[in-house]
Protein backbone atom coordinates (compact mmCIF):
# COMPACT_ATOMS: atom_id res chain seq x y z
CA UNK A 1 0.00 0.00 0.00
CA UNK A 2 2.98 2.34 0.84
CA UNK A 3 4.83 1.46 -2.21
CA UNK A 4 1.35 1.86 -3.93
CA UNK A 5 1.03 5.73 -2.70
CA UNK A 6 4.40 6.43 -3.56
CA UNK A 7 4.19 5.68 -6.84
CA UNK A 8 0.98 7.81 -6.97
CA UNK A 9 2.85 10.78 -5.34
CA UNK A 10 6.28 10.20 -7.54
CA UNK A 11 3.41 10.13 -11.18
CA UNK A 12 1.78 13.49 -9.97
CA UNK A 13 5.18 15.05 -9.34
CA UNK A 14 6.61 14.41 -12.68
CA UNK A 15 3.19 15.61 -14.39
CA UNK A 16 3.34 19.24 -12.27
CA UNK A 17 6.66 19.80 -12.98
CA UNK A 18 5.99 19.06 -16.81
CA UNK A 19 2.82 20.97 -16.56
CA UNK A 20 5.12 23.68 -14.89
CA UNK A 21 7.99 23.48 -17.87
CA UNK A 22 4.82 24.10 -20.12
CA UNK A 23 3.56 27.05 -18.32
CA UNK A 24 6.50 28.41 -17.63
CA UNK A 25 7.78 28.29 -21.27
CA UNK A 26 4.63 29.75 -22.81
CA UNK A 27 5.39 33.09 -22.72
CA UNK A 28 4.63 35.26 -26.06
CA UNK A 29 8.15 35.52 -28.39
CA UNK A 30 7.53 37.39 -32.01
CA UNK A 31 8.43 35.82 -34.99
CA UNK A 32 8.13 33.63 -37.43
CA UNK A 33 6.40 29.74 -37.36
CA UNK A 34 5.46 26.99 -39.65
CA UNK A 35 2.22 24.86 -38.99
CA UNK A 36 0.56 21.86 -40.16
CA UNK A 37 -2.86 20.73 -39.74
CA UNK A 38 -4.61 17.22 -41.27
CA UNK A 39 -8.17 16.75 -41.21
CA UNK A 40 -11.05 16.26 -43.64
CA UNK A 41 -13.36 18.55 -46.16
CA UNK A 42 -16.77 18.35 -47.40
CA UNK A 43 -18.85 20.38 -49.42
CA UNK A 44 -22.21 21.07 -48.35
CA UNK A 45 -23.26 22.36 -51.66
CA UNK A 46 -25.50 20.51 -54.39
CA UNK A 47 -22.96 18.76 -56.89
CA UNK A 48 -25.69 17.49 -59.42
CA UNK A 49 -25.46 21.02 -61.44
CA UNK A 50 -22.13 19.42 -62.90
CA UNK A 51 -23.09 16.41 -64.28
CA UNK A 52 -25.90 15.01 -66.96
CA UNK A 53 -26.83 11.47 -66.08
CA UNK A 54 -27.54 9.34 -69.15
CA UNK A 55 -29.38 6.22 -70.43
CA UNK A 56 -32.10 6.56 -67.27
CA UNK A 57 -29.48 5.91 -64.51
CA UNK A 58 -30.98 6.40 -61.11
CA UNK A 59 -28.50 4.91 -58.71
CA UNK A 60 -26.21 7.73 -58.04
CA UNK A 61 -23.93 8.08 -55.21
CA UNK A 62 -21.93 11.43 -54.35
CA UNK A 63 -18.85 11.38 -52.31
CA UNK A 64 -18.35 15.17 -51.34
CA UNK A 65 -16.23 14.44 -48.47
CA UNK A 66 -12.64 13.34 -48.15
CA UNK A 67 -9.42 13.95 -46.29
CA UNK A 68 -7.55 17.35 -47.01
CA UNK A 69 -4.47 18.50 -45.71
CA UNK A 70 -2.97 22.44 -44.92
CA UNK A 71 0.26 23.86 -44.35
CA UNK A 72 1.33 27.31 -43.41
CA UNK A 73 3.74 29.58 -42.90
CA UNK A 74 2.81 32.80 -40.20
CA UNK A 75 4.48 35.48 -38.32
CA UNK A 76 3.07 36.04 -34.85
CA UNK A 77 3.54 40.35 -34.35
CA UNK A 78 2.36 40.12 -30.94
CA UNK A 79 0.39 37.65 -29.17
CA UNK A 80 -2.79 38.88 -30.28
CA UNK A 81 -2.03 39.04 -33.89
CA UNK A 82 -0.67 36.73 -36.88
CA UNK A 83 -0.63 36.56 -40.29
CA UNK A 84 0.11 33.45 -42.40
CA UNK A 85 -0.06 32.30 -45.63
CA UNK A 86 -1.14 28.58 -47.00
CA UNK A 87 -1.57 26.04 -48.88
CA UNK A 88 -4.91 24.04 -48.81
CA UNK A 89 -5.36 20.46 -50.50
CA UNK A 90 -8.51 19.19 -50.94
CA UNK A 91 -9.10 15.26 -51.82
CA UNK A 92 -10.80 14.20 -55.11
CA UNK A 93 -14.83 14.49 -55.32
CA UNK A 94 -16.57 12.00 -57.32
CA UNK A 95 -19.98 11.41 -58.61
CA UNK A 96 -21.02 7.75 -59.62
CA UNK A 97 -23.87 6.59 -61.46
CA UNK A 98 -25.31 2.47 -61.68
CA UNK A 99 -27.23 0.80 -63.42
CA UNK A 100 -27.68 -3.28 -63.22
CA UNK A 101 -31.06 -3.80 -65.55
CA UNK A 102 -31.51 -4.73 -68.03
CA UNK A 103 -28.18 -3.90 -68.29
CA UNK A 104 -25.30 -3.00 -66.18
CA UNK A 105 -24.04 0.65 -67.09
CA UNK A 106 -21.62 2.71 -65.21
CA UNK A 107 -20.49 6.17 -65.14
CA UNK A 108 -18.69 8.49 -63.05
CA UNK A 109 -16.88 11.50 -62.45
CA UNK A 110 -14.16 13.21 -60.38
CA UNK A 111 -12.02 16.66 -59.67
CA UNK A 112 -9.93 18.29 -56.95
CA UNK A 113 -9.14 21.06 -55.53
CA UNK A 114 -6.26 23.36 -53.96
CA UNK A 115 -6.27 26.86 -52.09
CA UNK A 116 -3.61 28.98 -51.80
CA UNK A 117 -4.38 31.37 -48.92
CA UNK A 118 -3.41 34.74 -46.81
CA UNK A 119 -4.75 35.63 -43.72
CA UNK A 120 -5.00 37.21 -40.69
CA UNK A 121 -5.18 35.10 -37.68
CA UNK A 122 -6.96 37.18 -34.22
CA UNK A 123 -6.19 35.64 -31.11
CA UNK A 124 -7.89 35.93 -27.63
CA UNK A 125 -5.20 34.11 -25.66
CA UNK A 126 -6.68 32.75 -22.05
CA UNK A 127 -3.77 31.51 -19.74
CA UNK A 128 -1.79 28.77 -22.32
CA UNK A 129 -4.71 28.87 -24.58
CA UNK A 130 -6.24 31.15 -27.15
CA UNK A 131 -9.51 31.28 -29.36
CA UNK A 132 -8.71 32.59 -32.50
CA UNK A 133 -10.72 33.88 -35.67
CA UNK A 134 -9.24 33.79 -39.13
CA UNK A 135 -10.31 35.81 -41.94
CA UNK A 136 -8.47 36.05 -45.21
CA UNK A 137 -8.68 35.71 -48.93
CA UNK A 138 -7.85 32.56 -50.98
CA UNK A 139 -7.01 31.73 -55.09
CA UNK A 140 -8.81 28.47 -55.88
CA UNK A 141 -8.06 25.92 -58.20
CA UNK A 142 -10.22 23.12 -59.44
CA UNK A 143 -8.94 20.55 -61.82
CA UNK A 144 -10.73 19.92 -64.76
CA UNK A 145 -13.43 17.49 -64.32
CA UNK A 146 -12.53 14.14 -65.77
CA UNK A 147 -15.86 11.83 -66.91
CA UNK A 148 -16.35 8.03 -67.85
CA UNK A 149 -19.02 5.86 -68.99
CA UNK A 150 -22.33 7.20 -68.68
CA UNK A 151 -21.79 10.17 -66.66
CA UNK A 152 -20.89 13.82 -68.97
CA UNK A 153 -20.28 17.17 -68.14
CA UNK A 154 -23.07 19.41 -68.77
CA UNK A 155 -20.79 21.72 -70.80
CA UNK A 156 -17.07 21.93 -71.78
CA UNK A 157 -17.43 25.27 -69.79
CA UNK A 158 -18.37 23.83 -66.34
CA UNK A 159 -16.00 20.72 -66.74
CA UNK A 160 -12.91 23.03 -67.48
CA UNK A 161 -10.23 24.35 -65.27
CA UNK A 162 -11.00 27.14 -62.76
CA UNK A 163 -8.72 29.33 -60.63
CA UNK A 164 -10.61 31.99 -59.00
CA UNK A 165 -10.65 34.72 -56.16
CA UNK A 166 -12.03 33.37 -53.16
CA UNK A 167 -12.25 34.55 -49.21
CA UNK A 168 -12.04 32.17 -45.71
CA UNK A 169 -13.34 32.65 -42.34
CA UNK A 170 -12.02 30.22 -39.83
CA UNK A 171 -12.60 29.34 -36.09
CA UNK A 172 -10.28 27.38 -33.93
CA UNK A 173 -8.63 26.94 -30.18
CA UNK A 174 -4.86 27.17 -29.69
CA UNK A 175 -2.84 25.56 -27.13
CA UNK A 176 0.60 26.68 -26.05
CA UNK A 177 2.74 24.09 -24.70
CA UNK A 178 5.89 26.29 -24.61
CA UNK A 179 7.22 29.07 -26.64
CA UNK A 180 8.10 27.49 -29.30
CA UNK A 181 5.50 24.48 -30.05
CA UNK A 182 2.07 24.90 -30.16
CA UNK A 183 -1.44 22.77 -31.13
CA UNK A 184 -4.47 23.60 -32.85
CA UNK A 185 -8.22 22.62 -34.17
CA UNK A 186 -10.44 24.56 -36.42
CA UNK A 187 -12.47 24.86 -39.01
CA UNK A 188 -12.22 27.03 -42.08
CA UNK A 189 -15.06 28.07 -44.36
CA UNK A 190 -14.29 28.50 -48.18
CA UNK A 191 -17.67 29.87 -49.66
CA UNK A 192 -18.50 29.29 -53.17
CA UNK A 193 -17.07 32.00 -55.60
CA UNK A 194 -19.60 34.53 -56.86
CA UNK A 195 -18.97 34.43 -60.46
CA UNK A 196 -21.56 32.58 -62.71
CA UNK A 197 -21.07 29.83 -64.50
CA UNK A 198 -17.35 30.82 -63.57
CA UNK A 199 -18.08 29.48 -59.95
CA UNK A 200 -16.19 26.89 -58.07
CA UNK A 201 -18.28 24.89 -54.99
CA UNK A 202 -17.48 25.82 -51.51
CA UNK A 203 -15.76 23.87 -48.94
CA UNK A 204 -15.54 23.20 -45.43
CA UNK A 205 -12.41 22.23 -43.44
CA UNK A 206 -11.75 20.89 -40.00
CA UNK A 207 -8.51 19.88 -39.20
CA UNK A 208 -6.07 19.40 -36.08
CA UNK A 209 -2.92 20.42 -36.23
CA UNK A 210 0.70 21.68 -34.74
CA UNK A 211 2.62 24.91 -34.96
CA UNK A 212 6.77 25.66 -34.39
CA UNK A 213 8.10 28.89 -34.21
CA UNK A 214 11.09 29.72 -34.94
Amino acid sequence: MAKRIQKILFLFGVSLLIFRIGVASADFISGSYVGLQLGGSWTPYDLDPFVAILSDITHTKVQDSGYAGHINIGYSFTKYLSSEIGYQYISIYKISAYKKFPQVMHGEISWSKYYFDLSAKLILPIYNFGLFLKPGVAIVHRSAIRSSGAMKIISPEKGSAKTQFSYLLGVGMMYSWNSNLSFDASITAYPKTPYGDKEIDGVLFAGVGIAYKF
